[in-house]
């Protein structure tokens, strides 16, 4: 069985369905434990040193991650810093809604986060512009099945 974790948040609900979608997918290839945070949610930064996979999701605002998703990777860089987590070679997956252009800019943003912690990409972000179509949503249910491919 293969731990995933995903953190995600969001301002209008939209990375919220987004991030609903992905773990239905990854329900559906099956043989993974789904751990789902919004950002403000509390947890212990260390389940993520059990993660086999760790996944980020968030809205653009002003070419960047909202403040709090901002405020979570810096606590994961300082955790690890501390000796706290040891994220290195861990899987990382990324995604996000935008209003125009935010999705080049989260993705510049994630992979740099993902440098600095060590995680390897194990595939493209998945973007959406606005609010997520029901074809949106099955794309991203789609995303979350191949990211459980993947894992095996």
């Amino acid at each position: 069985m293969r731990n995933v974790v995903v953190l995600y948040d969001s301002v209008t609900g939209n990375t919220a369905k987004i991030a609903e979608a992905i773990v239905n997918g990854l329900k559906k290839g099956g043989n993974v434990n789904i751990l789902l945070k919004k950002v403000n949610e509390k947890f212990p930064l260390r389940i993520l040193n059990d993660a086999d996979l760790i996944v980020f999701g968030s809205p653009a605002r002003y070419a960047n991650v909202t403040p709090d998703m901002h405020t979570l990777l810096t606590a994961i860089l300082e955790a690890i810093e501390l000796g706290i987590l040891n994220l290195k070679g861990k899987s990382f997956a990324f995604f996000g809604s935008y209003g125009w252009d935010g999705g080049i800019a989260l993705e510049r943003v994630f992979n740099k986060y993902a440098k600095l912690m060590g995680l390897k990409v194990l595939m493209p972000g998945f973007f959406i512009a606005e609010t997520p179509s029901e074809n949106d949503l099955k794309l991203a249910e789609e995303f979350g099945l191949k990211l459980a491919s993947l894992l095996k």
